[in-house]
């Protein structure tokens, strides 16, 4: 888009990282100066970034960050978007509709199956769903009081070094032992690091005698109390799981502890919401699906307001997926429905007819 006086247009300048900048400090005003020029530095790029202007003035913005995911054995292309914001004095005029609905077009059309996203705020939640976006990443809250003791196996060391390059692989293997999850370059996972630095986090890790790491975990400290959060746990057993944790109650004796934990599948109740995704990629969703599960034999029909490509019926059979079919849908399902089925509980899934997988998402810098 591209018009003068009253009309919107895109700005793709040379200026764009520092338009974004002051539009990222005016509305984001708790970020630390050096946790934003991190940011910056670390994650941005022109290819990700989206402004929206109005009579030559920079109204809206975004970052449209590349991302990836494992989806029923494959991996995926994901958009995760950050930093959505509208100057103070240009809001209540649609400016950010505009731009997320030019996000949605912009992540189909360089390959990704879905877009996510973590609102600042939970109110945001009923906002983003005007989008199509569903909450499907949960966590369970798990909170232990200063005296808790983990428990710590004689099979079991602390791994003493927080060098990203030494830790990368392990990191990936623990990750991957979730059945679906956003994934982290080498350098998404030396930005993770360095963000928790600043953020005075803890990093610890735990390996079987072998050498091979079997537990890691990241904390922050609340900012209204002396509770550590743990925002990410991974680890290859239960028994890894407490010898992780009790790293972090030996390096903070005195400090209650909450996990932000992953829930399990089969769990419907008790989870809060944490962040979001949309399908932009119908066609590429379900033909995962169908080349994962022969032997389905499903009927579905799409409907999607803002990326034509995903309305129409879709069959798939036989470990295929044919568009246009002339069946019966057996669902009905707009794209937000359809996010939320296919990213729930394996029960409910089974309910429905669909494969589904619960999701997980963490260190996203939120």
């Amino acid at each position: 888009m591209n018009h003068q006086g009253g009309s919107d247009r895109y700005n793709t300048d040379m200026e764009k990282q520092s338009t974004i900048r002051r539009i990222w400090r005016e509305c984001f005003p708790e970020d630390a100066e050096e946790w934003t020029d991190m940011y910056f530095r670390r994650t941005y790029s022109d290819e990700s970034a989206l402004t929206l202007e109005v009579a030559d003035e920079t109204v809206s913005s975004l970052l449209l960050q590349p991302y990836a995911m494992t989806f029923h054995g494959h991996t995926v292309a994901a958009g995760y978007i950050s930093g959505a914001a509208t100057r103070r004095k240009a809001r209540g005029h649609g400016y950010m509709h505009t731009l997320l609905n030019e996000a949605l077009r912009r992540s189909y059309g360089r390959g990704d199956m879905l877009c996510t996203l973590i609102p600042a705020h939970a109110w945001l939640s009923d906002f983003y769903a005007r989008f199509g976006f569903s909450t499907v990443f949960y966590r369970k809250i798990e909170r232990y009081t200063a005296v808790h003791a983990f428990l710590l196996s004689d099979s079991f060391h602390a791994v003493e070094t927080t060098d990203p390059g030494d830790l990368y692989a392990d990191f990936c293997r623990l990750s991957d032992l979730r059945d679906c999850h956003i994934c982290h370059t080498f350098d998404q996972f030396v930005t993770i690091m360095e963000d928790n630095c600043l953020s005075d986090g803890i990093f610890r890790a735990v390996r079987h005698s072998d050498g091979t790491t079997a537990g890691m975990a990241w904390g922050v400290p609340e900012s209204d109390s002396d509770t550590i959060r743990i925002s990410e746990l991974l680890y290859d057993s239960l028994d890894a799981r407490e010898a992780v944790l009790h790293e972090i109650r030996c390096a903070l004796p005195d400090r209650p502890i909450t996990v932000w934990a992953q829930p399990p599948d089969e769990r419907t109740g008790n989870m809060l919401g944490h962040g979001m995704a949309r399908i932009v990629n119908v066609n590429q969703a379900l033909s995962i699906i169908s080349a994962t599960h022969h032997d389905l034999s499903l009927s579905v029909r799409v409907t999607d307001p803002v990326i034509p490509q995903n309305c129409g019926t879709f069959h798939l059979h036989d470990g295929m997926l044919e568009t246009g079919s002339d069946h019966t849908p057996d669902l009905d399902l707009t794209v937000d429905v359809l996010t939320s089925l296919l990213f729930s509980s394996h029960r409910i899934g089974d309910i429905m007819g669909i494969p589904s997988v619960r999701p997980a998402m963490t260190l996203m810098l939120d």
